[in-house]
């Protein structure tokens, strides 16, 4: 069995190890759990594989039933998870710390005291870990969730926009963000006033009750899965999260990333900026610049972020059952 552990105190930990556990259970055949601490809501719950655990008592339990079944255990990071993952390291034997981000989080740089290995998503973090880790540190990248995609079409039916359009993607992420939000009304106005048919805006607001469409674009308040929405843009205008910017990557999209600035240690800018897209601001994104990078067809330089090989993976664990 392989058991991840992930908190809800946002998304941006939940999701990769959702991603992961969800890949390796389903298209490559592991046992995989994922234990889930913490209150917020993420997956499916029904699924048999996620265990919500509202005591680390419990999480003992658990972690005892099945410590002979247990090859490995990786962690999330995140407030939540640093004693569950401790007291996972004390009955397991074994942890693993995977970080989403090119500078690590106050959790995991906790956890990398206890952890056997630390799973890197970028290349070239080195100089955010101290030198005592290097030793146990494995670039894997960002767990992407696989699909079938022979069976599972990327777009829905909603988004057949008409083929002789530019779609451009404005998205602040699932709880908003002010600074695109002024990029993209800005641009949509443009659009608007100008009469440009041959655009197509998708402007993913944030959970707000938003609905707005016209032969313009949409505006939305929320968009569920919304790698479907970047396979079909020309250009995405995103902050810098590390799913996100592992998505734009994986699909080869054009991008342009706004990190959200003052969160601890700055991450998102970084992350922009091993990303190998460029950095905008509210003051810098106009409509002219915008629309010229609509037609600009090497936005992405160089990058630093790796996506996830599943069967890497399951070669660092020991191969496969």
């Amino acid at each position: 069995m392989i058991l991840l552990i992930a908190g809800t105190a946002s998304g941006g930990h939940y999701l990769p190890a959702f991603n992961m556990g969800y890949s390796l259970r389903y298209f490559h055949g592991r046992d995989t759990v994922l234990a889930v601490f913490g209150s917020g809501k993420y997956g499916d719950e029904n699924s048999g594989w996620i265990i919500n655990f509202s005591s680390l008592r419990d999480f003992s339990r658990f972690l005892k039933e099945k410590k002979d079944d247990i090859e490995v255990v990786i962690s999330f990071g995140s407030r939540h998870v640093i004693w569950p993952s401790i007291l996972a390291k004390r009955i397991i034997g074994t942890l693993w710390v995977h970080e989403q981000n090119v500078i690590p989080g106050k959790a995991n740089k906790l956890l990398f005291h206890f952890a056997d290995k630390i799973l890197l998503t970028f290349e070239g973090g080195e100089p955010f870990i101290p030198p005592s880790f290097y030793r146990k540190l494995v670039v894997v990248g960002y767990p992407l969730m696989e699909i079938d995609k022979e069976n599972t079409p990327l777009t829905d039916d909603v988004l057949q926009i008409s083929k002789d359009k530019e779609v451009i993607v404005f998205t602040g992420g699932s709880k908003g963000s002010v600074e695109i939000g002024v990029i993209a009304s800005n641009f949509l106005k443009h659009v608007i006033e100008k009469d440009m048919k041959d655009v197509f805006v998708i402007w993913q607001r944030g959970r707000e009750d938003v609905w707005f469409q016209s032969e313009y674009g949409f505006v939305r308040g929320f968009i569920p899965k919304l790698y479907k929405v970047f396979e079909i843009a020309d250009l995405v205008i995103a902050r810098g999260g590390a799913g996100t910017i592992a998505e734009l990557v994986s699909l080869g999209k054009n991008a342009i990333l706004v990190p959200l600035r003052g969160l601890a240690s700055d991450h998102q800018y970084f992350n922009a900026l091993y990303s190998g897209y460029p950095i905008g601001r509210v003051d810098t994104l106009t409509f002219d610049t915008i629309y010229g990078a609509l037609h600009d067809k090497k936005q992405l330089n160089e990058t630093k972020i790796k996506i996830m090989d599943y069967d890497f993976v399951i070669d660092l664990i020991g191969g496969r059952e």
